[in-house]
């Protein structure tokens, strides 16, 4: 069985919340608040200092990067939002932030609620065995993995 796991980023914005909507906010209030777990290195942690650090951190913060060129002549903040396994996506669908900085799977449910980013990174998990002897009785050493 492969079990394929979809590391996205960026713009998890609650479904009924259109993305153009958010970027007005974003502007209107010169802050993107930024939702990131403490628990889940290397994609998001804390470093010794407290602070959030890891590859999907560091892909939020250039998404707010991009965000605060499009806005010449204006300051954009950035708050950090700790998020837990239980809460993340609560957060970005209750509003509390505008951005899940961490790695996800996709899921049709999960696609009901929220709107996700490409992938940004992209695993999988496998098994592999010694071929087995070109004859009939090949399929029987196999059996006791079976059970």
């Amino acid at each position: 069985m492969i079990h394929t796991l979809f590391a996205t980023v960026a713009f998890l914005l609650a479904a009924q919340v259109a993305h153009a909507d958010a970027i007005d906010r974003i502007r209107e209030t010169g802050t993107i608040r930024l939702a990131h777990r403490t628990d889940a290195a290397p994609f998001a942690s804390l470093d010794a200092a407290g602070q959030p650090v890891g590859y999907s951190v560091e892909l939020c913060r250039r998404v707010a990067e991009a965000i605060a060129t499009s806005m010449p002549g204006r300051a954009l903040t950035v708050e950090l939002v700790p998020v837990t396994a239980l809460d993340r996506f609560e957060t970005i669908t209750a509003g509390r932030a505008d951005l899940l900085c961490e790695a996800t799977t996709v899921t049709l449910g999960r696609r009901e609620q929220l709107d996700f980013s490409l992938y940004t990174y992209v695993t999988g998990r496998g098994s592999s065995f010694a071929a087995a002897p070109r004859r009939r009785q090949s399929c029987r050493v196999l059996a006791p993995l079976a059970s």
